[in-house]
This record gives C-alpha cells, structure tokens and sequence, in this order.
C-alpha cells in the first residue's frame, strides 16, 4: 500500500495532517508537497538527513520548488528530471505510486535514498528510506559475481554429496558441458574413475582441514582427460554446508615436467655412458658429479672424488697454478680444449684431452663440467688425426661456420659446428648426423642424407633446425655434397647458423600482418585470410565492421595519446566479445573489422550486442565508449568479400549516423562536468549567463536562431578548460607565465571540441574568439572591433560581469554597481561600446523595477 494511502485514513486536509503524530513519528523521511511541487512540510527524519548531507545546509526545503532543493543540495539534473517527470505523473493522477532511488552528495561520499511518490488530496506525499549501504553491497556483489563467473580458473561449488549447485564459465568451458547441464552433476561424474575418493571420507578430511590442495585429473563430456591443481575449501553459511573447489588446468605443467624428466634421464645416460671421462665442478672447483669411465681413468671411487677440489685431487701439483688460470677462463665464458698430463690415485701421469665448458647449475652458479679422453696409448693415432687436421685446417679450423664430413656417424667436426651446438667433439664424433637434427626435422634430413651417400642428387642447399644439447633448437643453412674419404662415398656439410636472419623475417612477418598500436591483426592479414576462408565449410560467414564515435573530439581534447589508448581499449572490448574461432583486426585508423566463419546474422547481432554491452559497461577515464556497428553476411562461397564488406560499411555508416551525435553529446557533457567539479565554471555560472546572454539578446533584438545559439555558446564557452589541470584553474595567487599561456590555450581547445560534432560546429568560431578584446589585445587572433564575432562579443559582457559578481578563487566578488563601472571604464577597449552600454542600460533598468538577476 502507498504511503499516500495510508496517511489518507490519519487526515481529511493539511493542517490536520500537520498534527498526527504518524507523520512526524514515520520511520524514514517524510515530505509533502502542493499541487506546485513545493515543499510544505518535512517531518523531523528528512530534517536529521539533511543535516547529516550538508551541516551547513540549514534549510530542510520548506516552501521551495522541490526540484530546486534536488539542485541545491547538489543532485545529478538528470535525476532531478526523472523526479520532476514522475511527481507530474503522479499530480496528473496518471500514476498512484512511483519510486525513484537518488543519489545525494555527502562530503567525500555518495548517499542514496528510495523516495516513493504517492498521491495526497491534490499533492504529493514522499516517503524516504536511506539504501546506501543495500546499494553498496548489490555493487560489491555483482563485482564478486562477475568476477568469479569470469574467472581464468574453474569454481564450482559441491554440496558434501558431491552435488554440484554451481559451476562459473570456465569449468563448463573446459569440461564442455552447458551450464544448465554442469549444475544437478555429481562431481563423480568429472572425475577420473581411479582418482575418485569416497565423498565420506573426503568430506571429514575437508572439513577437519578447512581447506586442503590436491591434484586430480577431470574428464570432459566427450571424454577427454587432463589434468588440474585443485584448492578445495569448506565453507559454511546457516545450517548448510558446502565445498567451493577452485581447479588450475595443469596439463602443460605435467608435459614440461614429463619432459624435464626424460631430458635429465637422456642427460644421465650420456654422462654415465660416455666413452669419455666426466666430470662437473662448481665454480669454486669442487668435484660434483663425475662418470664412470673417470673412474677408470682415474682409479678414484666416485665416493672418493665428490666432494673433493679438482686442483688438490686430479692436477698434478706443478700445473695447479695454470690450471686455476684456465679455471677462471672457462668460468668467465671461455671454452678450452687441451692436450694435459693428469694424475691418476696411484701417482701415474697420463696424457688427455681435455675439454671444458663453463655451464650453469641448477642453483643458478655457474660450475664447469670437463671431458677427458686418455690418449695415452693413442700417440700414433693422434698423430694421424693431426695430419688429417692438417689438411682441412686452412679452410675447416679458420671458418666462421661449421664444417662436417659424416657417413653414418661424423667422422669429422670443426670447431664452430661444436660451438654451435653445445656438445663436445667426442661427443658429436660418437653420434649420427641427423641426432643432432631438431625432431620435427630428423626424417627428411636423414632421407636426403642417405640419399646423397647412394650418389643420388637431393636438394644440396635446404633450411632445417638444430638441437643444442642443452635442449635448444636453431635454424641453420646446410649446403651438402658427396665426396670420397678414406676409401669410402661420405657426405660434406657446411653449417651456417641463420636463427637471427630467421628471428628478423618472424618479426618483419609478425610486423606485416599486425597493427604496431593495438597488436591486432592489420588488414592485410584479414585480406589473405578472407581468401583462405572462402570454403563451403565456412559458410556462412559473417562480417561485423566497427568504428569508434567520436574520436578526433578525445584526440583534439585529450591529446592523441589518449585516443590511441581508446583504440587500445576498444580493442581489448572486442577481444572480449568475440570467439576464439573469430578473427579481430584493425583494418584502417578507427575501424575494426570482425570475421565470424560459420555464423549466420542471427548470430553475429548476438555478438554485436555483446559489444554494445561491453562498450556500456566499460569506465575508461570518464570517456564514454561508443561504436558505429554494421553487420554483413556472405552465404555462398561464389559472392565477393568485397561486396559484403561494402555492406556491412555502410551498414556501420548508417548506425554511426544514429549514434554519433549521441556518443559526441554525451562526451561533451562529460567534459562539461569534469569541469563544473574541478572549477569555478559550475552550472549555476553557465546558467546565470544563459540568463543573462538571452536577455541581451533580445534587447538588441537578435533571431531565434542567433538566440539559441547564444544560449549554447553560453553553456559551452569555456569547454576547453577541461584538459587543464585543477591546480592551475583554482590557483589563488598570481599565475606563473607558463600557467598563464596554458589558460589562454582554451578557446583554441574548445572550438577543436566543438568542430568535431554536427551539433555544436556552429558556435565553434565564437567559442574561438571569445577572449578578443575591441581593441585588438585580446587572444589567441588579436582580432579587433567588428573582425570579432556578435555572439563572442556578448558573451565575453556577460562572463565578465557574471565573473566579478560571483567571485573566484583568485579575487573576491564585487556589488553589482562596482561591476557595471568596470565595464563602462573598460568599454571601448575590452568590450563592445555599443554592446556595454546596452548591456549597463538592460542591468540598470532591471534593478529599477526590482528585477532579481537571480536564476537559481
């Protein structure tokens, strides 16, 4: 029942509704207002409100236009208009009942009240209730809401019989499953069948623990497995209990540590089975690791190096100093391979080859790890490797790429190929050619490997990848030929490492087909994709084309750093709302084009209308985001791309019309309130001038069409202020030189603003020149006399006196009288004389007749 209502069975009139106690004794506040919509009586709730909203407002309304009060207090005027809109309806008896939440300013915070208008005799009866803290926690919830259904992880919440009650987007994304069919599902049901616990059980453990982490693997509706790092936590609320499970797909994860395990087990089968000796120091020369076969060179137990320093247990006393020396090289990055003695735990010297590489250990150190080979009783046969040497040291040993000859094994490397890969040369000399090919390109490079051995012709010249040994993959240019070595057919390779010729045509590729800004496809991308796209499977497809409104206003008012975080922002909205199939690009400036393979325009408005959404809800530096949307369709593979990107165009044209205005407007009256709240250019200022300008106007008897303009000019005039900073527009004291060339950059500002809308293009040349001066002083043209235009030079009489009047931080208001003399003194070299002495003359006579300049 209406609060009007009830208050009818208490009085039959005003003065009797004035006693009872039920007004003054309501809950919440209470107002009544007359026919004319102005308060009569409050009772002692709203007053108390209204103290608390602004102490230093002592008035609670009485006998004031209620919307008036909604203004002073300092209430948006778009809600004050739907409040007027709905006591009219209510008077007009149209309407019994209406409710209207407001929003009212206190200090730091914002106050929001219920009102419920009802009809009382021929008035209006308001009841108020305070819902800010109701409204808070609607907000904070929602956030919640939305951020848990839109979370990256998977959250389902579990009744403790494993019933699911909720699932957010992700889990049904992930497990395929709608979101109708996820809840009223056992979790049983998404479990791998051997990883499932008794619920029972599980329930204890959860409820003993609170909260426990696990991992288990779920199963999607088509049976697919993976697996995920779960947090189950217990959560009670009443007499009901719940479990709220929070899942991390972790199936990369898993790949990698498979992969890491294989690697180390493939690691520790070279190092144990190498024909070499080996072993890994840290940089302090500590003995880590070592193989097996040390331990036969040595005639050390494993047990009985580890542990030890390499200088007091392996190098001969006499080499320790230059063993320290080469240590140190190495740990700085220097690879070195020699021919040394060693000592073996008997005291013997025996000759190797030794070859050291700095590496980095897991802790992060980096240590050294060492290769020896005994060739003790190989001195004939190194001798023999030397001379072979000899022959390609000219051209092998000197060349700045590798260089091989193999059959199936190599049967030569030089140092380059060793250094380019990482493994040592007895290690490459121990392996096939193709195993030091990355995987993926293994089968080709050994077919045309044996083929060259056959005296076949492959291709001689080919690009492939590499495998270093520590796992990573680079591209080389092999160029291969047949020759005759040591008796027998072997292949000759030469190795050049292309990876950063490679990295450059990735990036030079990557820059072709994306936009530098956005890091969105370009059109380019969208042009060859369009023709691989044209296949019946394909079809329909759909095409969305997009333009941002009102973007030259933010560029020309923000600068265009801003505007291109515009761009950055709307692309990252469109991102948002469109599938992964879908193909998003930046095609020229600020239009986006959107593909949409297999989607009928049914399906494509949905999406469109997710952008609308999306663009509504988005709060980018208090721009309102608004875009020109226009959809096609291409239904058979034989119509043209072109054709249907015409059409969507013009589509998006059409609706651009429709909105653009709109989006401009709203923007401009962004600006317009970023203004009022950081300046002294408040609405009652803009207000009093319209006032003021109007009348003006008609004593000089100016057109209707020059009138409103006027009006316009007068609401708008100072619209460039917006970019400057607060500081500088509150400042007290006397502006610095550089803070006064700032201000005086605002006309300029405001008539860039007002050019870029249809609306406002026509007083952008006044709102240009409204700080010019008669005799030419003025700014930014320094136009004179009549070179300025009427409405600039009657709208700089009326902010003058308006300025003085009213006061600013910078000086203190002056009488009405004080104000007509300055500008009489100043008429003739600041103002108009013709329109000062209109203006003196029009100010004059209002006060004689005891005209209030009042509009407020």
């Amino acid at each position: 029942m209406g609060g009007g209502i009830i208050i009818n069975d208490f009085a039959s009139n005003s003065e009797e509704f004035a006693s009872q106690s039920i007004f003054s004794s309501l809950p919440g506040g209470a107002l009544l207002l007359d026919k004319n919509l102005e308060i009569k009586l409050t009772n002692k709730k709203w007053k108390e409100k209204m103290a608390e909203l602004k102490p230093a407002f002592t008035s609670a309304g009485e006998n004031k236009k209620f919307s008036k009060f909604l203004v002073q207090i300092g209430c948006f005027s778009e809600t004050v208009k739907n409040v007027k809109k709905k006591l009219i309806s209510i008077i007009e008896q149209r309407e019994q009942e209406l409710k209207e939440a407001v929003a009212f300013p206190a200090g730091n915070k914002t106050k929001i009240f219920e009102f419920t208008f009802s009809k009382y005799k021929d008035g209006v009866l308001i009841l108020t209730e305070d819902i800010t803290v109701q409204a808070e926690r609607k907000k904070e919830f929602e956030m919640l809401k939305f951020s848990v259904d839109n979370a990256d992880i998977m959250v389902m919440r579990v009744t403790p019989a494993g019933e699911i009650l909720y699932a957010n987007e992700q889990l049904s994304k992930k497990l395929n499953y709608p979101p109708e069919e996820m809840v009223g599902l056992n979790v049983r049901k998404i479990l791998a069948e051997d990883e499932f616990i008794d619920r029972q059980k599980f329930w204890h453990k959860i409820k003993e623990n609170n909260s426990i982490s696990y991992e288990r693997k779920f199963v999607s509706k088509e049976g697919r497995v993976f697996s995920v790092s779960i947090v189950s936590q217990f959560f009670e609320y009443g007499e009901e209990e719940y479990e709220f499970v929070f899942a991390q797909d972790i199936t990369a994860q898993k790949e990698m540590e498979e992969e890491l395990r294989v690697r180390e087990q493939q690691y520790r089968k070279i190092f144990n089975t190498a024909p070499v000796g080996m072993e890994v120091k840290d940089s302090k020369g500590i003995i880590i690791d070592v193989n097996d076969r040390l331990c036969e060179l040595t005639g050390y137990d494993k047990e009985e190096l580890v542990g030890e320093s390499l200088f007091d247990i392996i190098v001969p006393k006499e080499f320790e100093d230059k063993a320290r020396e080469d240590f140190n090289k190495i740990l700085a990055g220097e690879n070195l391979e020699q021919l040394l003695p060693s000592r073996k735990k008997s005291g013997e010297y025996y000759f190797v080859n030794l070859k050291d590489t700095r590496i980095q250990l897991p802790g992060g150190e980096y240590g050294v790890i060492s290769m020896r080979l005994d060739v003790t009783d190989r001195l004939e046969a190194e001798k023999e490797l030397r001379e072979e040497k000899e022959r390609f040291r000219s051209l092998a040993e000197t060349s700045p790429f590798g260089l091989c000859v193999y059959r199936d094994k190599f049967i030569y490397v030089n140092q380059a190929l060793v250094e380019m890969t990482g493994y040592s040369k007895e290690e490459i000399l121990a392996m096939n050619f193709w195993e030091l090919v990355a995987p993926e390109h293994q089968a080709l490079v050994k077919k045309r490997g044996y083929a060259r051995l056959k005296g076949k012709k492959p291709i001689s010249n080919y690009e492939f990848k590499l495998q270093r040994k520590d796992g990573k993959k680079f591209w080389i240019l092999f160029s291969g030929t047949r020759i005759d070595y040591r008796g027998g057919p072997a292949g000759l390779g030469t190795v050049i490492n292309i990876s950063e010729r490679k990295k450059a045509e990735d990036k030079l590729r990557y820059l072709s087909y994306h936009d530098s800004l956005t890091s969105l496809y370009n059109r380019t991308f969208v042009e060859e994709e369009m023709a691989r796209l044209n296949t019946e499977r394909q079809h329909p497809l759909s095409i969305i084309y997009c333009d941002v409104n009102g973007l030259k206003i933010v560029n020309d008012t923000y600068g265009h750093k801003t505007g291109d975080e515009l761009l950055e922002e709307v692309a990252r909205i469109l991102n948002s709302a469109i599938r992964d199939e879908d193909l998003l690009a930046r095609w020229a400036g600020d239009e986006f084009v959107i593909l949409l393979p297999q989607t009928d325009s049914a399906l494509a408005q949905k999406i469109a209308n997710r952008i609308e959404e999306a663009c509504q809800r988005a709060n980018f530096k208090d721009i309102p985001i608004s875009l020109g949307i226009g959809i096609a369709t291409k239904k058979t593979v034989e119509e043209k791309f072109q054709e249907v990107l015409s059409r969507a165009d013009k589509k998006m044209y059409e609706n651009k019309l429709t909105k653009a205005n709109s989006a401009e407007n709203k923007l401009v009256q962004n600006m317009m309130n970023t203004l009022g709240a950081k300046s002294a250019e408040t609405k009652e200022h803009a207000m009093r001038m319209t006032h003021l300008a109007h009348q003006l106007g008609d004593k000089i008897n100016l057109s209707n069409e020059q009138l409103n303009k006027l009006s316009l000019l007068a609401t708008l005039h100072d619209i460039g202020k917006t970019t400057i900073s607060e500081k500088i527009l509150t400042k007290p004291g006397d502006l610095s030189e550089e803070e006064w060339q700032i201000i005086k950059e605002h006309p300029e500002r405001g008539y860039k603003i007002a050019s870029a809308t249809e609306e406002f293009a026509p007083i952008a040349k006044a709102i240009l020149h409204h700080h010019e001066k008669w005799d030419g002083s003025g700014y930014p043209a320094g136009l004179k006399g009549r070179e300025i235009p009427l409405l600039s030079r009657i709208i700089a009489i009326v902010d003058a006196f308006d300025v003085m009047t009213s006061g600013r931080p910078y000086k203190k208001p002056m009488s009405e009288e004080e104000a007509l003399q300055e500008i009489e003194v100043c008429s003739g070299d600041q103002f108009d004389p013709e329109l000062a002495e209109e203006f003196v003359e029009m100010i004059v006579g209002q006060k004689s007749k005891n005209i209030s300049l009042d509009v407020n």
